[in-house]
């Protein structure tokens, strides 16, 4: 079953400002849905989207 978070809830387990998740999403740099109305993050999708951030990021550091 999937399970989706809302953004308050994924700032808490990002350490970040809510408002950085809403620029993420307005700038289109991480994956979210609209459900009747209301922005939700799919916790597997968001799992796979840092593991892919970070491997990026240890990449680019790599090559530094």
């Amino acid at each position: 079953m999937e399970m989706y978070i809302d953004s308050k809830e994924l700032s808490r387990r990002l350490a970040v400002k809510e408002g950085t998740i809403y620029s993420w999403v307005s700038r289109g740099l991480i994956p979210s849905k609209k459900i009747n109305g209301l922005r939700r993050f799919q916790v597997d999708i968001i799992e796979e989207w840092l593991a892919k951030k970070e491997k990026e990021r240890r990449y680019k550091n790599f090559e530094e």
